[in-house]
């Protein structure tokens, strides 16, 4: 009996953190896989090289046993990347530190992982109409479309 109080009081515990920290209701960033578009820096739209795999996100969550977990995963055009993220209000995204594999591709793609991963780690909020996603940092904005996720 009080092993099932403490599980329903543990359970009861995460979803309240949920609810602190889940972005906006029905948000659309979970559940969606995004293709990177451009980056929008000094006023330069900066788009992947041709030789680069076309950079990709995925947002996810998942429940555990100390609250939500938000994991982002997806790739920044030669390397896997994962990280997390936070949504503590409706349009506010933070992105934790990106750890990424190591493999070596052309110069021009590395160069542009390395613009992609240090801008991503700088955005501070979100928009997302129809399929377009817009992260925003200071002036500049990163542009994904969006899709259904694949297998």
């Amino acid at each position: 009996m009080t092993r099932a109080i403490g599980f329903a009081a543990s359970l009861m515990a995460v979803v309240a953190v949920a609810a602190c920290d889940s972005g906006p209701p029905g948000s659309p960033l979970v559940g969606t896989g995004w293709a990177l578009v451009a980056i929008e820096e000094g006023g330069q739209a900066i788009q992947p090289p041709p030789a680069a795999d076309p950079p990709t996100l995925t947002f996810s969550t998942e429940v555990a046993q100390d609250g939500i977990r938000r994991r982002l995963s997806g790739s920044g055009g030669c390397n896997n990347l994962v990280g997390s993220y936070r949504t503590a209000a409706p349009d506010t995204l933070r992105l934790g530190a990106l750890a990424t594999t190591r493999k070596a591709c052309a110069p021009e793609v590395m160069e542009f992982e390395l613009l992609l991963t240090r801008v991503l780690t700088e955005v501070t909020s979100y928009a997302v109409e129809g399929s377009t996603l817009v992260m925003t940092f200071g002036p500049n904005r990163v542009r994904f479309e969006g899709g259904p996720i694949l297998p």
